[in-house]
């Protein structure tokens, strides 16, 4: 891929498609685990500083982490497909004389 104009092969473009759904899935479960783990740890802080006995704040803040976990996961996924390059054009008479 000397020329900056040339797409990259079928080959490499799925290669890339791979990479960055690995990327994608791997961000989100970290992105989820902090900050569900997050609210799990202050809410049990607070509950334990606060004397409730029910866990009340940890419920509240676990239901509160729910909208933030979707709001994060879907930056996630905008930050990981923006980096992706343009996909190559898939060309049959190409991919047989590669076969050749």
């Amino acid at each position: 891929m000397s020329d900056l104009n040339q797409l990259p092969s079928p080959k490499a473009a799925l290669r890339q498609t791979y990479q960055m759904v690995l990327l994608s899935t791997g961000l989100t479960g970290c992105v989820t685990f902090l900050i569900i783990g997050s609210a799990i740890f202050l809410g049990l802080w607070l509950d334990r500083t606060l004397g409730n006995s029910k866990n009340i704040v940890t419920l509240v803040l676990i239901l509160l982490s729910v909208p933030l976990n979707v709001v994060a996961l879907y930056g996630v996924v905008r930050f990981t497909t923006r980096r992706r390059p343009p996909a190559a054009q898939h060309d049959p008479q190409q991919e047989d004389a590669d076969h050749v």
